[in-house]
């Protein structure tokens, strides 16, 4: 079918978006799927008039998204960090916390929109121009909710310093939204936890960075050990891949064995243990990345007001 159709179609019949990255795939009858469960009679946006938000059924939904299997082979990095790829349902159904016990998801970029419940409750509500990373603010005000059985293929950076530049953005997009916290802002409580939440996130390896400066200062000047407590930060720091290795020894499915595939992986608990390196080695440069990413957006916004969506690099 030629662009110029949908060009040329009247705007009043397009009822739903499907947005997708530039590097992200539909799979086979995903996109019926999603405009299948946004039809569903339940799940039919009610906009608050008054605030102009969705609060109840959701006006924008969030389909689960896998690793495209090319790309998690690609090279060393990815085969460490973009996980073994593939669409096997079973073995990585994923779910949401938020979803789970609030019934309500994330945003993040990738999914499928009423597109008139769009146009209404966000029209005027974000200001053009001041915001890099818009997803969690649509999520938020359109009431977003997470499909999990459907899903998507997606990219994933091949070098680090392209993950660090997509993390530097991601940052900025967040500390640009700080204003939403405020009690005028129409957004739930629900909706203002998940804004601070990925502030709070941004500034972890910040936060061990000092803790471990200021902690080896206070043991030196009083000459204490503060080996448990540099212990305790490093714990911290690498919890997530603990729980990983955990459930990779403890959690093993019965009966089930190694897979052997052409394409060597690193996946398990070897993947986990690197992972947990590659972590520690760079935790003063990614601390680095978040304190540039979020002194950089303050200034903007506070000081200069200029260049806030421009695309800064490393």
């Amino acid at each position: 079918m030629k662009n110029s159709h949908f060009k040329t179609r009247p705007q009043n019949e397009i009822r739903y978006v499907i947005t997708l990255d530039a590097d992200t795939d539909l799979i086979l009858n995903s996109a019926f799927e999603l405009v299948g469960a946004m039809a569903h009679i339940l799940n039919r946006p009610v906009v608050d008039e008054s605030k102009s938000i969705v609060v109840d059924g959701y006006g924008i939904m969030q389909p689960r998204v896998g690793v495209n299997l090319d790309i998690s082979y690609k090279n060393l990095f990815t085969k460490i960090f973009a996980g073994s790829g593939g669409v096997d349902s079973y073995t990585n159904a994923i779910s949401d916390v938020y979803q789970d016990n609030f019934k309500e998801g994330i945003f993040t970029g990738k999914g499928i929109y009423d597109l008139k419940v769009f146009s209404k409750v966000l029209k005027n509500q974000i200001p053009e121009n001041t915001v890099l990373s818009h997803d969690l603010l649509e999520g938020s005000y359109l009431r977003c909710g997470l499909v999990s059985d459907i899903l998507l293929m997606d990219g994933y950076p091949t070098k680090y310093n392209s993950f660090m530049n997509r993390l530097s953005r991601w940052i900025r997009g967040d500390w640009q939204i700080i204003k939403w916290l405020g009690s005028k802002s129409p957004l739930n409580l629900l909706s203002k936890y998940k804004i601070f939440d990925n502030l709070r996130r941004s500034l972890l390896e910040i936060s061990i960075v000092f803790a471990i400066i200021y902690f080896n200062i206070i043991g030196i000047a009083f000459k204490t050990k503060i080996y448990p407590i540099i212990s305790m930060l490093f714990i911290v720091l690498i919890f997530p891949f603990i729980l990983e290795m955990l459930n990779s020894l403890i959690f093993k499915k019965e009966g089930e064995q190694k897979q052997k595939s052409f394409t060597p992986k690193i996946s398990g608990v070897k993947g986990s243990m690197l992972r947990t390196i590659i972590t520690f080695g760079c935790l003063p440069y990614k601390a680095y990345i978040s304190l540039k990413a979020i002194v950089k957006t303050l200034e903007r916004i506070l000081i200069t007001r200029q260049t806030l969506i421009r695309m800064d690099y490393i």
